[in-house]
């Protein structure tokens, strides 16, 4: 890098965009990498003194955790659901015979 002309590590930039996308569409998929590369361009920000893209690693590593932790939250949802549907149909059936 030149002197002057600052760049984000690509790392923090795919983490981010992956924290993004696996809070809306890839879940874990995309939020356990985000972390991953969210903390590798952490590290490449301090070993090699970097003055740009620490916010944007640590917002790709949040980001990733939310997305987890929704991705959680669903799934417990769904256990719920699934257990009273469960439950519903069979109270629902012990009616009808």
């Amino acid at each position: 890098m030149s002197e002057g002309n600052f760049q984000t590590p690509p790392s923090a930039l795919a983490g981010l965009t992956l924290g993004i996308l696996g809070i809306l569409v890839l879940g874990p998929l995309g939020s356990i990498p985000a972390i991953m590369l969210g903390r590798r361009a952490l590290r490449q920000i301090k070993r090699e003194a970097l003055p740009t893209g620490k916010g944007v690693a640590i917002w790709g590593i949040v980001l990733g955790y939310v997305g987890i932790v929704f991705f959680l939250i669903a799934m417990a949802i769904v256990v719920l659901l699934l257990f009273w549907m469960r439950d519903a149909s069979q109270s629902l059936m012990e009616g009808l015979f």
